[in-house]
């Protein structure tokens, strides 16, 4: 199987490695940080014995296309 002439290849969270592979690797790039801390909000509220309430957080990440897919609409 040849990449990306038979099959494309997608990674997530963009490590740096990513860049440096043959052929490189597209990727999305998701925002760790902002995730982490939501987490930690929520983790030290429910430690602090605080109320929690469901909530729906929307992050947005970027695709950053490499040479591991082809086609993709730029």
């Amino acid at each position: 199987i040849r990449v990306p002439e038979d099959i494309s290849i997608v990674g997530i969270d963009n490590d740096e490695i990513s860049a440096f592979l043959s052929p490189a690797l597209t990727t999305i790039n998701i925002p760790i940080q902002k995730i982490t801390q939501l987490a930690m909000d929520k983790a030290l509220r429910l430690i602090s014995d605080k109320e929690v309430k469901a909530t729906t957080e929307i992050l947005k990440g970027n695709l950053i296309i490499r040479e591991s897919t082809k086609n993709i609409i730029k």
